[in-house]
């Protein structure tokens, strides 16, 4: 499934939307790389939101096959000490494994921020039980997800 920057951009709106609805603030957003950094970069700019922290992760090897999550990088509390509202943001929720090791390595960290999830897509699939707010616009089947982004 490939989906236009048009498409894109409508559903980060969506998303947006959704946040704006709930009357939570967020101070800061954690980016889940790669594919949380074009959404996480146009959520900041519309919410006003200049606090962006990057979590470099994966658990896609090479061929698109799932395995353990990965990090590339280390959580420092002094990076959230002033935070009040963090909002991880990723490109979908596909089994949700990415996402749930993200809270967990941020709940090891944090203890008096509110942490919500932002994710333009997500699939059917998620499998892991996620207990926090989500902030979602589109389910889209089962199918491999082209991003614009990701064209050559």
């Amino acid at each position: 499934m490939k989906i236009s920057w048009e498409q894109f951009t409508q559903d980060i709106d969506n998303v947006i939307d959704r946040i704006n609805e709930s009357n939570i603030k967020y101070d800061t957003i954690v980016s889940i790389s790669r594919g949380g950094l074009f959404p996480a970069g146009l959520i900041a700019k519309r919410l006003d939101i200049s606090k962006i922290i990057n979590i470099s992760c994966e658990s896609y090897d090479t061929d698109n096959n799932r395995g353990d999550v990965i990090f590339y990088n280390r959580f420092h509390f002094e990076d959230f000490v002033d935070s009040q509202g963090i909002l991880i943001v990723d490109d979908i929720l596909d089994t949700g494994n990415t996402m749930k090791a993200v809270i967990n390595k941020l709940e090891g960290v944090i203890t008096t921020a509110f942490i919500g999830i932002a994710c333009p897509y997500f699939k059917p699939s998620i499998a892991v039980d996620i207990d926090t707010i989500r902030y979602v616009s589109s389910c889209i089947g089962k199918d491999w997800v082209k991003f614009p982004w990701e064209d050559k």
